[in-house]
């Protein structure tokens, strides 16, 4: 990989339109991305669904801030939550603040939560 698709220019060929976003794109000089993966044991996605309405979200729209990218799905055990975040902190504060409160108001159980180091991450166009 060149260090000029590093950069964020966009690529030929078969990956036409794709770019990807250098790894600090957006993030303070030291901060260091994270990924979160939650795993909610019996949750459902009517109780997700829940959540997000509390939070005042709504599908494929705007997320929290500090949140790069959210996805969502069902599992044998329950619903697993992925999240890439600016920082550990950002996650945490809104972890603190607005997913254990709510998830907690809609029934669901304490999740198993395990958090990466991101060394890059690629966007939309």
């Amino acid at each position: 990989m060149s260090a000029e698709f590093l950069g964020g220019s966009t690529t030929k060929g078969i990956f036409s339109g794709l770019r990807c976003a250098p790894a600090r794109d957006g993030l303070e000089v030291g901060q260091v991305a994270i990924a979160v993966e939650v795993n909610f044991p019996d949750a459902t996605l009517d109780q997700y669904d829940q959540v997000v309405a509390k939070m005042g979200f709504h599908p494929s729209g705007a997320g929290a801030p500090g949140c790069i990218f959210h996805w969502v799905t069902k599992t044998d055990g329950g619903i697993r939550v992925v999240d890439i975040w600016q920082s550990a902190e950002q996650f945490q504060r809104f972890a603190d603040g607005q997913i254990g409160p709510f998830t907690q108001e809609v029934g669901m159980k304490p999740p198993e939560v395990q958090m990466y180091e991101v060394h890059n991450y690629l966007t939309a166009g």
